[in-house]
This record gives C-alpha cells, sequence and structure tokens, in this order.
C-alpha cells in the first residue's frame, strides 16, 4: 500500500512540474522545495492539532505565496532583461538551494527535522 502512496505522491509532483514549465516555460527546480515546505507547514499544523484538511488549505496558500514570491525576487527580474531560458534555470536551481537551507537552518533551529503527528499517535476507537 505505501508503494501505491509514494507513486501518487510522485505523480502529483510530476504533474505539478510539468504543469509549472508548460506556463512560464522554465524548469523550474525549485518546486520540490515548494512540495517539502507546503508538507512541513501541513505536518506542523496537524501536530498543534488543527484539522488536517484545513492544515492542507492553509499551507497550499502559504506555499503558493511564497512561490509567488520567488517568482517576483528571482524570476522577473531576470525575464525583463532578457534572460535566457537556460539563465533561468540556473536561477531556479539557486532559488531552490535557498529555500532549502532555509528550511534546513529553521527546521534545525526549532527541532523539526522530524515531525509525529499528533493524529496518528491516537488509537483508533471502532
Amino acid at each position: 500500500m505505501s508503494s501505491i502512496l509514494v507513486s501518487a505522491l510522485y505523480a502529483l509532483a510530476a504533474l505539478g512540474l510539468t504543469l509549472s514549465f508548460k506556463v512560464t516555460k522554465i524548469a523550474n527546480l525549485a518546486h520540490a522545495e515548494y512540495i517539502v515546505i507546503g508538507s512541513y507547514v501541513a505536518a506542523y499544523l496537524t501536530l498543534i492539532y488543527i484539522d488536517p484538511l484545513l492544515s492542507l488549505l492553509v499551507s497550499a496558500l502559504i506555499i503558493g505565496s511564497i512561490a509567488i514570491i520567488i517568482d517576483e525576487l528571482f524570476y522577473k527580474p531576470l525575464y525583463r532583461r532578457g534572460a535566457t531560458s537556460l539563465q533561468l534555470f540556473v536561477a531556479s536551481i539557486g532559488a531552490g538551494l535557498f529555500l532549502r537551507y532555509l528550511l534546513s537552518i529553521y527546521a534545525n533551529m526549532k527541532d523539526f527535522l522530524f515531525l509525529y503527528s499528533a493524529y496518528s499517535r491516537q488509537p483508533i476507537l471502532s
């Protein structure tokens, strides 16, 4: 069962990357970091006993806002200066590394590297 779940997650990630490429014509390699940050936000919100569906909605809004900010700060200035697709591709790698290490520093400081959902620890009542 877990292999089906992991395959579905990979398919959703690939679908998001494909849609992003079709719309922006940039192979945005920071897309993986968007997924990880969204997962951390959703896991943290469920950890503090917020409803899982509400936490998914909130994490989608937060990561969407982060993606727009990254687009405005990294890609738009380069695009206005006439950057080639290769230069935008390299900028996406830089944006991804920036987000990855920013998340790593924050998660390490707050001891969030390993999160356990509060919902998985509760016994199932029949």
